[in-house]
């Protein structure tokens, strides 16, 4: 035994002289200009190392409660910012730790992949890396970040486990107005549920369709370049197979709603927005104006009634909800039996751009053998 141990270390003694040799032999043989270049190689990789060692590390702690709800928005913001702060910066090593999640909304999980999309950027060339003590410890938690694609929007690879209680379609992301995603997301809910008609399926595609439209063309302006991935947008669907309940969105980083309207350069909107005073109105009530009137620019065009196609599509079902947070202020839409009743909230925290939400409970059988 002793004998193989002093053979082996002599074979490694007599490889490293060789290496150490050739490559002081391979050294003499460079120009004065290609040593200079090595040598400042070398002294570059010594000095990454170290910074890389005496960065500060920033841990940022998500909660227990993933949600933008408004007991739990302020928190959530709170996260998103330390994120947006911490994350896209050389200055620090920082860690994400999802161990204490015991529950996601799907729009907040939205949210969350594109903030933290939008910090490891190209813009940004930071990279992101598994770490298994800040990974999710709870199995349902696990299991749909798993099943929505979270990990691989980052490309990091994980084992496919599948939530039985909620199926999911992975997280969609693009820069341009596709309506190929549009046909995905209604595919993903037609194989398994029949709750589309004919003229739904219409309003379906509508909403969606002007959701995205709407950010690639007016969410994002020239000064946000440094700061966003310009003109993207984020899209999610799921559906729970106990509950019946459907659920998909659409999230920006964009400007908001209002600012949106107040760069917007048709004669005709100017006057609209002067007449109705929208630029002293709070987010909530620019949000609900719009979504209950017409904008001028899109009377008699394709595009239609702008958010009106948004509750439009509610307004078939017996029980649903839109909900449209931008910036500061949410304004929801709840669908009871016959009528829609309108709450609005106006926040001191803000969102980083829009999300619409859609959720429907629907009556039909869920097909799992599909």
């Amino acid at each position: 035994m002793n004998k193989n141990k002093y053979q082996r270390h002599e074979q490694y003694v007599k490889r490293k002289s060789f290496l150490k040799k050739f490559g002081r032999k391979l050294f003499i043989l460079l120009s004065t200009e290609d040593r200079k270049i090595r040598k400042r190689k070398v002294i570059y990789k010594k000095a990454k190392k170290v910074a890389s060692i005496i960065k500060e590390h920033i841990v940022i702690d998500l909660p227990e409660i993933l949600s933008i709800e408004i007991n739990y928005r302020k928190v959530f913001l709170e996260k998103i910012d330390l994120i947006r702060t911490y994350l896209p910066s050389k200055k620090y090593r920082c860690s994400i730790d999802h161990s204490k999640i015991t529950r996601i909304d799907p729009e907040a999980l939205l949210v969350l992949a594109a903030e933290i999309k939008r910090s490891v950027s190209k813009e940004h060339n930071r990279y992101l890396t598994y770490n298994k003590n800040y990974a999710p410890k709870d199995e349902q938690v696990i299991r749909m970040l798993n099943s929505i694609g979270y990990w691989k929007h980052f490309n990091i690879k994980m084992e496919n486990t599948n939530d039985k209680k909620r199926k999911y379609l992975k997280i969609i992301h693009d820069t341009t107005a596709n309506n190929m995603h549009v046909v995905e997301l209604r595919e993903f809910f037609e194989d398994k549920l029949n709750f589309l008609t004919d003229e739904t399926t219409g309003m379906f595609d509508d909403a969606i369709s002007e959701a995205i439209a709407n950010s690639v063309e007016h969410a994002y302006i020239k000064e946000q370049e440094l700061i966003t991935i310009d003109k993207a947008w984020w899209l999610s669907g799921s559906y729970n197979i106990e509950t019946k309940e459907l659920f998909f969105g659409c999230y920006d980083q964009g400007i908001g709603v209002k600012d949106a309207l107040g760069h917007l350069d048709n004669r005709l909107v100017k006057k609209w927005i002067e007449n109705l005073k929208i630029m002293t109105q709070s987010d909530s009530n620019v949000i609900e104006t719009l979504v209950t009137k017409e904008l001028p620019k899109y009377k008699n065009t394709d595009r239609g009634h702008g958010f009106k196609h948004f509750i439009k599509f509610i307004e078939d079902y017996s029980h649903g909800s839109l909900n449209i947070y931008s910036k500061k202020g949410e304004c929801k839409f709840v669908k009871q039996e016959e009528s829609i009743i309108t709450q609005k909230y106006d926040y001191d925290d803000s969102l980083h751009g829009t999300l619409i939400v859609w959720k429907i409970k629907i009556s039909g059988e869920i097909n799992e053998n599909l």
